[in-house]
């Protein structure tokens, strides 16, 4: 429609197949304004052509949260799929826990929840307004995550946030300085 468009601070990839290599330049090659949020985003932009300057995710810019929540024993995890779980166990030391989902996973939470023999609740984000749900994550000693905008989520609620780096994403993530 002839419109300006304008991408700020979004998050390429993976692009595994030369068929979507070639399926990005053509529907990016009019942009002339285009940030990325991670540099893994930029070299993959930059390998089919495309420049992009690098900027924070703009989760950054949401105000900080006011109240923390009652601060708890436990830890959240946020995890994309069973991999991820055997991962983490492996990796972090902790007893109680809580899941938080990010994408409906209710059958990865309710399959470790039976595995698990203490108590464990499930958080779905979709289910609070944006400032309790930074506040009940705020109440966890700390969150331990394989999900970029569950590490996001973690940082803005001032929680300490231990992050899987299985991804080239959530390597930046943890490398990010990440005062908003």
């Amino acid at each position: 429609f002839g419109k300006k468009i304008y991408l700020e601070a979004v998050g390429v990839g993976p692009i595994l197949r030369e068929s979507s290599r070639f399926v990005l330049f053509n529907c990016l090659k009019q942009i002339r304004n285009i940030s990325v949020r991670d540099e893994y985003s930029r070299e993959i932009l930059s390998s089919v052509g495309i420049e992009a300057r690098l900027e924070k995710d703009l989760a950054w810019t949401c105000d900080e949260i006011e109240a923390r929540g009652q601060r708890t024993d436990k830890v959240l995890i946020s995890v994309r799929n069973y991999n991820d779980w055997i991962l983490v166990k492996e990796r972090f030391e902790f007893k109680e826990f809580d899941l938080l989902i990010m994408q409906k996973e209710f059958d990865l939470a309710e399959q470790i929840q039976f595995e698990t023999e203490s108590g464990v609740d499930i958080l779905d984000p979709f289910a609070f307004h944006y400032d309790e749900l930074l506040k009940k994550i705020s109440s966890y000693r700390k969150l331990i995550t394989a999900r970029y905008h569950a590490g996001i989520l973690g940082y803005l609620a001032k929680t300490k946030v231990e992050i899987l780096e299985i991804s080239p994403k959530l390597s930046s993530l943890h490398h990010t300085q990440l005062a908003p």
